[in-house]
């Protein structure tokens, strides 16, 4: 889930409880001016487990400030909340990712 909050957009990714609490955890953060990725290692205290949240691909609608951006979990551990702050607000983000149309195909 996502979603615009003006200068700023949050992604929420929720996690079963006890994965995110215990003390082998790890997160993997990496913010680029339109992409981001946030990888959550050890789940569970496994070595083997890892889940994360990113744009992929595809770029962001708009650019971030990746000095600002960050992320947190919330005090029960169960979600991990992505705040990606925006270079400038120009107004509310209709997707998380730009769209493009391509000439031959249409939406990309």
């Amino acid at each position: 889930a996502w979603g615009d909050e003006g200068a700023k957009v949050k992604v929420y990714v929720e996690f079963a409880e006890g994965l995110l609490s215990h003390p082998e955890v790890k997160v993997e953060a990496k913010f680029e001016p339109l992409r981001f990725e946030v990888v959550v290692n050890n789940l569970g205290g496994k070595e083997s487990e890892a889940a994360g949240v990113t744009n992929g691909n595809t770029v962001l609608a708009g650019k971030i400030n990746t000095e600002k951006s960050n992320w947190r979990f919330n005090s029960n551990k169960t979600r991990l909340t992505v705040t990606l702050v925006k270079e400038t607000d120009d107004g509310a983000w209709a997707t998380l990712k730009k769209h493009t149309i391509s000439q031959h195909t249409g939406w990309n």
